[in-house]
């Protein structure tokens, strides 16, 4: 599967909605190209979307992104939107939610 939204998708494999392995890739609408920009992010996430399990919501976005798999599409093209509001995972083709 492919993600569009770093802090949803990571809840959705917290919360036991989806399997770790089975994510790809996640695309996603962040710009955090430094790593004190990922702190900063990292930091947002953890209070705002993660506050439940913070410590394993950092951990999956850090094995993430030394996989590989989180893609940031404003550090390319800072104007560039990923849009979420038809679903926020991509199986099969096809935009889904949860």
């Amino acid at each position: 599967m492919i993600g569009l939204s770093l802090s949803l998708c990571v809840k959705d494999v917290l919360d036991g909605r989806v399997a770790e392995e089975d994510v790809s890739l996640v695309v996603t609408g962040t710009r955090a190209v430094t790593p004190w920009g990922w702190r900063q992010l990292l930091d947002g996430y953890r209070d705002l979307y993660w506050s439940r399990t913070p410590d394993a919501a950092e951990a999956l976005v850090e094995r993430w992104r030394a996989a590989g798999k989180v893609f940031e599409v404003r550090a390319f093209d800072p104007e560039a939107e990923v849009n979420i509001a038809e679903g926020y995972w991509v199986k099969d083709g096809r935009l889904v939610g949860r």
